[in-house]
């Protein structure tokens, strides 16, 4: 009703990692490769401390994401087997998100996974691989 634009929301707690375009209605009006019909855009971080949810780390972890994709057609990125966090970048121009993850949380190290790179311009409200 405001109409605001340029909004990216941040989330966390679900313990895996999530982009999003978020429109009205995902099934209807929106426009998956091209990001038409998208407000706004949603980022979920994962949990650095706590473990991911078993739905992802069972032997059927790679399925549950296959559907989930399938079942979401404003799900731009999902990695939900791994801890971490979101590095984010904000201009005026743009929000870029970087995920990058741990190896192994268990073991003292600065080493890092890089996962998933996403974009979102201003005025675009919907995520690009970046």
């Amino acid at each position: 009703r405001e109409r605001i634009r340029n909004v990216v929301i941040l989330a966390g707690d679900a313990h895996s990692s999530w982009g999003f375009d978020v429109p009205r209605n995902p099934w209807n009006g929106y426009r998956a490769e091209s990001g038409a019909g998208s407000l706004a855009v949603e980022l979920v971080t994962p949990a650095i401390s706590s473990p991911p949810p078993p739905m992802f780390t069972s032997s059927s972890g790679s399925d549950a994401a296959a559907a989930l994709r399938v079942a979401f057609p404003h799900l731009k990125y999902l990695e939900g087997a791994h801890r971490g966090f979101i590095l984010l970048e904000l201009t005026p121009n743009r929000m870029k998100a970087n995920w990058f993850f741990s190896p192994d949380v268990r073991v003292r190290s600065d080493a890092e996974i890089t996962g998933g790179s996403f974009v979102c311009e201003r005025g675009s409200a919907h995520l690009q691989a970046g």
